[in-house]
């Protein structure tokens, strides 16, 4: 494959710090050819090797890495550490391991770069800059991508209306400048990206001219300006919150494990939805890093954002917008405003999640580490659990758009 132009984020920087985090929440699967590489490194021959069945499990057609009782990828050791790592070096784990925390999307002739936030070093920008990793990058992308690449169809602009890439990327740059306006907090911003999208699919983006479209942009947000003050919103209705908190139950569901989920587990997802619609009593607990507390104490003010959690909140945003990790084959084949539009749940669901940390902790103030965790937990899922790319699930951030209740749920959660 020839050289890949990539388009990076320059505002994320990243580099592993052996958490081993990733090795305990992922299902490891496998090509033919990793099988049979990792089957002849001799584990068996190692003393005290944990698992005696051996170090691949099928699962139908796929196959992959073996986990141990509590989940974890065999080959992580007692220091977080990965064995195939230590004893072959880097590029002898499996692709699916290498590639993490990033991933990369189709942009015309070239490819965006994103990074997952499940990482915590993601989450913390702690490393080095993306921008001087090109090199491994370029190595990671072709052995990542099919060779026609270049030739897949961009993802609609708004639903039912596809443009070309030119125009699609015209719309990234816009909404990546709107996350990015100096001196504005972040929820006036995303209100004014909320009322942005309804006015602009509501034109025939398809059958604008380069410079028709680029008018458009620019009138129509100066229109979403005139309409959004820096006003807090009223809060959700009481639709609004029960579809929210289903939301959040399906966020923080730890679903996407290495096992096979039991009948006992889609059982609880069940009640779990149930209890979360009806949002009385105590939270249920699907995820090991939260604890049961009151629905009545997550409705609370938890203190203001500060500027280095709104920071955090504005990187995650733009990232994934640079990167294209929220529309298309990307995120369950929506498009680009349907695509931002479940980024502003995300950001709802996370604040909440980041009280839930905190009323956890037994605290009524949040933090940034509070943040940081609650964005781990929900990136996650986001764009990669199944259940969030039902009809359903697709169906309500569309729903909490129509009611106006998705701009309001951003306030009522504390931005």
């Amino acid at each position: 494959m020839a050289h890949i132009a990539l388009e990076l984020p320059t505002i994320q920087n990243w580099s592993c710090h052996n958490c081993g985090g990733c090795c305990r929440q992922h299902a490891i699967y496998i090509t033919d050819a990793e099988r049979e590489r990792i089957t002849a490194q001799g584990w068996h021959d190692l003393p005290g090797w944990p698992v005696e069945r051996g170090v691949i499990v099928r699962e139908g057609s796929r196959q992959r890495l073996a986990t141990r009782e509590d989940g974890a990828c065999i080959f992580l050791d007692e220091q977080g550490l990965c064995r195939i790592h230590a004893r072959f070096g880097e590029p002898a784990k499996p692709l699916a391991c290498r590639v993490y925390p990033y991933a990369f999307h189709p942009a015309g002739a070239g490819l965006t770069v994103s990074l997952r936030f499940s990482c915590p070093s993601v989450a913390r920008n702690l490393g080095r800059p993306v921008t001087e990793q090109v090199t491994d990058l370029q190595a990671l992308a072709q052995a990542v991508l099919p060779a026609n690449y270049a030739g897949m169809a961009p993802p609609e602009l708004a639903r039912g209306q596809r443009v070309t890439w030119e125009r699609l990327l015209e719309g990234v740059d816009a909404l990546d400048g709107m996350l990015s306006v100096p001196h504005v907090p972040l929820g006036v911003r995303l209100q004014r990206i909320a009322v942005w999208t309804g006015l602009m699919e509501q034109a025939p983006l398809a059958a604008l001219r380069e410079e028709q479209l680029a008018a458009l942009i620019e009138l129509l947000y100066a229109e979403s300006e005139a309409r959004v003050s820096s006003e807090r919103a009223a809060i959700p209705s009481g639709m609004g919150l029960r579809l929210f908190r289903l939301a959040v139950g399906q966020y923080v569901r730890h679903d996407t494990f290495a096992r096979k989920p039991t009948w006992r587990d889609r059982w609880d997802f069940v009640w779990w939805g149930v209890r979360f619609a009806r949002g009385k009593g105590l939270t249920p607990t699907p995820h090991p890093r939260l604890k049961a507390v009151a629905f009545t104490d997550l409705a609370g003010t938890f203190g203001l954002v500060t500027p280095e959690m709104e920071a955090l909140l504005t990187r995650y945003l733009r990232v994934k917008v640079q990167g294209l990790h929220l529309c298309g084959r990307a995120a369950y084949g929506e498009s680009l405003f349907d695509g931002i539009r479940s980024l502003l749940l995300v950001i709802s669901v996370v604040l909440y999640v980041t009280k839930w940390i905190a009323s956890s902790g037994g605290r009524i103030q949040w933090t940034l580490d509070d943040l940081v965790e609650a964005m781990t937990i929900v990136d996650h899922n986001h764009a990669y659990s199944p259940a969030l790319g039902t009809s359903s699930s697709l169906g309500r951030v569309r729903l909490l758009n129509t009611t106006g209740d998705l701009p309001r749920l951003l306030n009522w959660c504390g931005l």
